[in-house]
């Protein structure tokens, strides 16, 4: 379930998909960036995956997914290899 989930995520995140990424979050999802503020929505996420499209180009390899035993629970673990497309604030 949420291990199947994941995996479609990442796959649509590799794929640069970010309509499909999209459309598997809930309207209320949260997104806490390693750096920055919390947002809030999927609007703002929109416009977070905007950005990081216009600034870099992604991918994950090697996922791994941990899954609890009734499946309603996941976690993700991976590598992420990518390039500046173009200048991102102070990064």
């Amino acid at each position: 379930m949420a291990a199947d989930l994941l995996g479609r995520y990442y796959a649509a995140f590799n794929r640069g998909d970010s309509p499909a990424m999209l459309d598997l979050l809930a309207q209320d999802v949260v997104h806490e960036p390693s750096q920055g503020s919390a947002r809030e929505g999927k609007a703002a996420f929109a416009q977070f995956l905007d950005h990081m499209n216009r600034c870099y180009r992604e991918r994950v390899i090697d996922p791994v997914f941990l899954a609890s035993a009734d499946g309603k629970r996941a976690a993700a673990e991976f590598m992420l290899e990518g390039e500046y497309m173009e200048t991102d604030g102070d990064l």
